[in-house]
């Protein structure tokens, strides 16, 4: 089996979780999901509700600091790590 890394800009990518369990995604190619999330252990369960029937995906939270967050998930059968940042927020 042979690792490979793929290079894509992520700089378009936003994940949005808000204290009321909302949250929204967009993708690297503009495309939206939102709903519901839960942390359950060390996983981030989100539910998309902008489908039907609602869609549910896990990820592990591999780290999390006061301004980071890492998430391990499966891809499209591939494994994939995503590091988010938070953005300051504008006033």
């Amino acid at each position: 089996m042979k690792d490979s890394s793929v290079t894509l800009d992520v700089s378009n990518i936003i994940l949005k979780l808000n204290e009321d369990s909302r949250y929204s995604f967009v993708n690297n190619i503009g495309q939206n999901e939102a709903g519901v999330y839960v942390v359950r252990d060390s996983l981030l369960v989100v539910t998309d509700t902008t489908v039907s029937p609602s869609v549910e995906k896990a990820m592990q939270i591999t780290g999390l600091t006061s301004d980071s967050l890492v998430l391990r998930m499966n891809f499209g059968g591939k494994e994939s790590w995503m590091h988010f940042t938070k953005q300051k927020e504008s006033k």
